[in-house]
């Protein structure tokens, strides 16, 4: 039987390809259009995304207004910075100066939060003297003209007029009636240079206070002989307590401890008005007019005060005023005249040693001052005359002036 042969499908090369129908032409179009569609949608959310992030990494930060100070946002992945230790109730921000008046203190404010002062740990310390590009005054403890027992330094006479500069925070040895005279005395040793109890000094200091600041009733009291040292202000951010005995040159034969210096002179105050002084130390300070005693004001942690018998005022329209050694003390109010001249004493002590502090601000009735945006007054430096204001300070808030209590001759 015959097999059939198979069926050739297959379109010979010569003859022409089937036409494709129009329903596989519109079907391949719109997989066309659908591509390209998808494509530039997603171009442009590339775009539009790419936009959003580069925006948002080229912002500013943003600002925002505390205390009416308007200020920058830190970037939110920069983490906080860790504010310097001070009372929670004190304000990062300083107000402006008050503009000067007819009876307005023109002052120049000091930031409170700036830098804080720190306790050195050795008796060798600086004391920038000036601000800018001008020299820095230098104490290093060592021997200096004037000092560990020799005579007067050079460039100063009795009755010269006061320092330009200090070379420690306690003054310079060159002798001059216009300004504060310092004397050092030593409560470990009795006047005749033999140890004693240390623990009998508050009560000696107390009776000193309470007996009219008569340098007699010191007499059992070691005072290092030779040596005073004069100044025109009395401002000691911390240092160590070993700095007093090396700026009167004695620091090899006496320990930074137990110590007092008194300070006397003949001031004005800068016009007719009402005054107080305000200050604290670390461990006491002590302020006399005409030898009676106007202000104590010790190391938070002190019971001196309540040992005189002097009573701190309680006025509650009084600002709190911290300080790195506690609270500043306001002192009495005095009626002075700028023709009257006062004997001014200041005493100022450090008792278990370590570190040592003392600030002396003053203030007039009714004055306007620069003020924290709590309304603390920034209160004014103590100062005869111009010296070269110290680095700005953290705490207590205050000013440095341009109105000095004037020296005058002493009798």
């Amino acid at each position: 039987m015959n097999k059939s042969s198979p069926i050739n499908t297959q379109v010979p090369s010569g003859s022409p390809a089937p036409k494709k129908t129009i329903r596989e032409l519109t079907d391949r179009f719109r997989n066309w259009q659908t591509g390209i569609i998808s494509v530039l949608f997603h171009v442009f959310l590339f775009f539009l995304f790419g936009s959003a992030v580069l925006i948002q990494a080229t912002r500013s930060p943003q600002a925002f207004v505390s205390d009416g100070v308007v200020t920058q946002a830190a970037p939110e992945e920069a983490p906080p910075s860790e504010p310097a230790e001070a009372p929670a109730d004190v304000p990062t921000e300083v107000a402006s100066a008050a503009q000067a008046q007819s009876d307005v203190d023109t002052l120049n404010p000091v930031d409170p939060l700036s830098v804080l002062s720190t306790v050195s740990t050795t008796t060798n310390f600086q004391v920038p003297l000036t601000t800018g590009t001008a020299s820095v005054g230098t104490f290093d403890g060592g021997s200096k003209t004037g000092r560990n027992g020799g005579g007067p330094g050079t460039g100063g006479v009795k009755g010269g007029g006061p320092p330009k500069t200090l070379d420690s925070p306690f003054g310079n040895p060159d002798p001059t009636d216009l300004a504060l005279e310092g004397r050092l005395f030593d409560f470990k040793r009795s006047n005749n240079g033999t140890d004693q109890t240390s623990g009998e000094m508050e009560k000696i200091l107390a009776s000193f206070l309470d007996g009219g600041w008569n340098f007699d009733s010191l007499n059992s009291v070691y005072e290092v002989p030779d040596t005073k040292l004069y100044t025109t202000q009395i401002i000691t951010p911390y240092i160590s307590a070993g700095a007093a005995p090396s700026a009167f040159g004695v620091e090899k034969t006496m320990g930074p401890s137990y110590w007092a210096v008194i300070y006397t002179g003949t001031v004005v105050p800068p016009r007719d008005g009402r005054y107080r002084f305000a200050g604290v130390a670390d461990d006491i300070l002590a302020v006399a007019v005409n030898g009676k005693t106007v202000l104590i004001g010790c190391v938070n942690n002190s019971t001196f005060a309540s040992t005189t018998s002097w009573k701190q005022p309680n006025d509650p329209k009084d600002k709190y005023l911290p300080s790195p050694a506690g609270p500043v003390v306001y002192g009495d109010w005095m009626d002075l005249k700028a023709d009257e001249p006062i004997t001014l004493q200041v005493l100022v002590s450090e008792v278990p040693g370590g570190g040592f502090a003392a600030w002396l601000l003053w203030e007039r009735e009714n004055a306007k001052y620069p003020q924290w945006p709590d309304g603390t007054p920034q209160l004014p430096v103590f100062q005869m005359s111009k010296l070269p204001d110290l680095p700005r300070m953290d705490l207590p808030p205050l000013s440095w002036g341009k109105e000095y209590w004037a020296p005058r001759p002493n009798p």
